[in-house]
């Protein structure tokens, strides 16, 4: 026993709680290819595009979540002007993205995504078609098929929210 004087105490105890809670990370990737008939879309027209000439791409949205499950996962890119949605889609985890033809912007949510998918498991992925036929203008430039990619989910662990990006 110790003796605190001061205060005429015999025993001093001391209790202290400490809670930490560490949030998790999400990853998107954004990838455009041509030729991936293994994804199960054929994509067509003539690659390099040619002026006027209808060209398909498919993009693939891959996403990683590494350390708590997340849920209400929402990704979204916008399609630039003259990008078209084709509407053929494979993958996406059992969620379809979705197209507003209004704001050209492609959605995909997802309602829940477990933890270390894409790092101990596959990740979870989406791939979607669009169409691009370039003008004159084009002509030896970059020609850029999607938006950035934007990626928000709810981390259910910490109870924050999640950014990414591509």
């Amino acid at each position: 026993e110790t003796a605190v004087p001061e205060l005429g105490l015999q025993k001093l105890v001391s209790v202290a709680k400490l809670e930490t809670k560490v949030a998790g990370k999400v990853t998107v990737e954004a990838k455009g290819y041509f030729r991936d008939a293994a994804s199960g879309i054929l994509n067509g027209g003539d690659f390099p595009p040619k002026v006027n000439q209808a060209t398909q791409f498919t993009i693939h949205w891959i996403l990683r979540n590494y350390a708590s499950d997340v849920d209400g996962a929402r990704l979204t890119a916008n399609l630039p002007p003259g990008v078209k949605w084709t509407g053929k889609i494979k993958g996406g985890g059992g969620a379809d993205p979705s197209f507003d033809q209004e704001t050209s912007q492609v959605v995909w949510m997802l309602d829940k995504v477990a933890a270390t998918r894409g790092i101990i498991s596959e990740p979870v992925e989406v791939i979607f078609q669009v169409e691009v036929i370039p003008g004159g203008g084009q002509v030896g430039q970059i020609l850029d098929l999607l938006g950035e990619t934007k990626l928000a989910a709810h981390d259910t662990f910490a109870d924050v929210t999640l950014l990414a990006s591509d």
